[in-house]
């Protein structure tokens, strides 16, 4: 065998060896033996916490897997983390009708998370055919329902006239809504919007007050043009 063969084997077992002793075989057990729904999640979001740490898939996918698990046992805290990260794009397995099936279930039990990420499937034309009236509807359940991240996808799409015909004035109260509940998104689009005279009169106070509350609310986007500009500024 060749040194570096070996070498590759020895960092194969030390990294299996960490992987086992990650979770402890009891807990495992209680989540594969005793089929704990709530244990199953808690492994997950173990091995999420190890994956987005170390940027190692293998985390991420045993993640994806325990969240599945607990989302089969009817937790549905665990359907909620494996839909979110699809949602995030940053699924290992791409297993996109079983991530459509999950959000559907989440959906159908007014879990308005799952009926938003649903929505984003019908809009993206993934695993299912592209349809933005099936879109629009299931973000308009969402967004009735104080679920301001769907108010922000209902702005984007009279924004780009996605299924409807497209409307400036339509897009900015929703974005506006959704700013005003902390959519650190919706906010830059409208600074955006205002920095460029994009269907509104230009009013660059305006855009950068919009800009400031993007930051505070966490959209690192407008935190870095405000750095960059010299206004770094957090609201309260």
């Amino acid at each position: 065998m060749k040194i570096n063969n070996v070498f590759y084997l020895l960092i194969l077992i030390l990294f299996g060896v960490h992987c086992i002793s990650l979770v402890p075989k009891e807990k495992l057990d209680q989540c594969d033996v005793n089929k704990n729904g709530q244990i199953c999640n808690d492994i997950g979001i173990d091995y999420f916490k190890e994956g987005i740490k170390t940027k190692i898939s293998y985390y991420l996918s045993k993640a994806e897997e325990y969240f599945n698990k607990s989302c089969q046992l009817d937790f549905t805290e665990g359907c909620i983390n494996f839909s979110e990260m699809y949602a995030l794009e940053i699924s290992v397995n791409k297993n996109f009708k079983l991530a459509f099936e999950t959000n559907e279930k989440l959906c159908n039990k007014k879990v308005l998370v799952g009926c938003n990420n649903l929505a984003v499937m019908y809009a993206k034309g993934e695993y299912v055919e592209q349809n933005f009236k099936k879109a629009l509807e299931l973000y308009q359940f969402a967004c009735n329902q104080k679920y301001y991240l769907s108010c922000k996808n209902i702005g984007t799409m009279y924004y780009l006239g996605q299924g409807v015909k497209e409307d400036k004035n339509k897009s900015i109260e929703y974005f506006e809504l959704a700013c005003k509940n902390h959519v650190g998104e919706s906010c830059y689009y409208l600074s955006e919007m205002y920095r460029l005279g994009d269907g509104v009169e230009k009013d660059s106070t305006r855009s950068t007050f919009y800009l400031i509350y993007a930051c505070n609310y966490g959209y690192k986007q407008a935190c870095y043009i405000l750095k960059k500009s010299g206004q770094f500024i957090v609201v309260p």
